[in-house]
């Protein structure tokens, strides 16, 4: 078995963190599934290419991905209602992974890095003006 410790991407290739969302509950306090278990939006570069060192792009910044550039539009088909079969069309994302010491990270692009973030502080959602912060217990807790 191959264990990847450190590897060095070519051309614009940039190795990010894989991050995901646990569970994200709505402001009513429901379990949102569009993006439990999804990558976040937000990564942590790990490795960079020379390519991407020149464009601005360096190991430990924080970016912004544009996962659309791997979204394919998939034809599922739903329910037969007499004699019409109904089709609906969704997206599928096939976002390219690597294995690197036994953590799942990204595999992209330069292209795909909409920003670097300089600064930024993560909060639930707001509703009415008070955030809602989720506890180890998956309870929520209201902050003033």
């Amino acid at each position: 078995m191959l264990v990847l410790k450190k590897v060095k991407p070519l051309m614009d290739g940039i190795i990010t963190t894989g991050n995901r969302y646990d569970e994200v509950y709505t402001t009513g306090g429901l379990l949102d599934p569009t993006k439990s278990g999804n990558f976040k939006e937000y990564q942590e570069v790990l490795f960079t290419s020379s390519g991407a060192e020149q464009r601005g792009i360096n190991v430990g910044d924080t970016v912004m991905v544009n996962f659309y550039n791997y979204a394919r539009p998939v034809q599922r088909k739903d329910a037969i209602q007499g004699f019409d079969e109904q089709y609906s069309q969704q997206l599928a994302f096939s976002i390219p992974t690597i294995d690197i010491d036994n953590k799942e990270c990204l595999n992209l692009r330069c292209n795909d890095i909409v920003f670097i973030i300089l600064e930024m502080e993560e909060q639930q959602e707001v509703s009415s003006g008070k955030a809602y912060k989720k506890k180890k217990n998956s309870k929520i807790h209201l902050l003033n």
